[in-house]
């Protein structure tokens, strides 16, 4: 299958989600595996809106460029002499649009969650040496998020005793 670079929005659309799920939804437990790389997201109460929305468009950054760097090298033969240039447009287009957004539902962020993953195939950053701690740190998040939301997303649904008993 290709790869493609996702759009602004669909990034916007992930972090107003993730946003949400953390600062409005008691329901919703953000990685303990994430506390010591992402302290203000786990710590929510604490750091408030402003420390949440720092941290989470930090991370959401790292993964902007991450996918349009990712793609772009892969796609390296068609353009011959401006690979640097080209992930520098797409860059661009990523970073110059963080108000168009789409509404997402839990399954919805999750699908976006796991779309993004699959874009970003960090092999081909191994000819610009490899990923940094931005970048190592972003990934761990978004495969930890995709592990919590689908935990999330099976937790609100409606409970059947006799169909989904915890014990057999």
């Amino acid at each position: 299958m290709s790869s493609f670079i996702c759009s602004a929005k669909h990034f916007n659309s992930i972090e107003n989600k993730i946003s949400d799920l953390i600062l409005f939804n008691s329901n919703f437990s953000f990685p303990y595996s994430l506390k010591n790389e992402f302290d203000k997201m786990y710590n929510s109460r604490h750091y408030g809106q402003i420390g949440v929305k720092e941290e989470l468009s930090g991370v959401m950054d790292s993964l902007r460029s991450l996918n349009a760097t990712c793609v772009t090298l892969q796609y390296k033969s068609h353009y011959q002499g401006r690979v640097d240039t080209e992930i520098k447009k797409e860059k661009e287009t990523l970073f110059n649009d963080k108000k168009t957004t789409k509404s997402l539902t839990t399954i919805g962020l999750y699908n976006a969650l796991r779309c993004l993953s699959y874009q970003i195939e960090t092999e081909h950053l191994e000819e610009l040496g490899g990923m940094g701690e931005d970048e190592n740190k972003a990934m761990l998040f978004l495969e930890a998020m995709i592990n919590s939301v689908a935990h999330f997303a099976l937790s609100c649904l409606p409970q059947n005793d006799s169909d989904n008993a915890w014990s057999l």
